[in-house]
């Protein structure tokens, strides 16, 4: 494996702004915790009986 170079013709986007050096390509790869959550709900174990729905009526006609 090699370091990522951007294609003929193209460049990295700019250093960002405070930033010393440019960042590498595998910074560029990283995905940021904002970008893929985690999940936060706790997924059901075991079929539950649903409430009843007052909106789910038969069509009309």
């Amino acid at each position: 494996m090699r370091e990522l170079e951007p294609p003929e013709g193209k460049s990295l986007p700019p250093t960002p702004y405070g930033a010393t050096e440019p960042p590498t390509s595998h910074d560029l790869l990283r995905t940021s915790p904002q970008a893929v959550p985690e999940r936060s709900v706790e997924l059901r174990s075991e079929s539950e009986e649903r409430e009843d729905d007052p909106f789910d009526l038969p069509p009309e006609g």
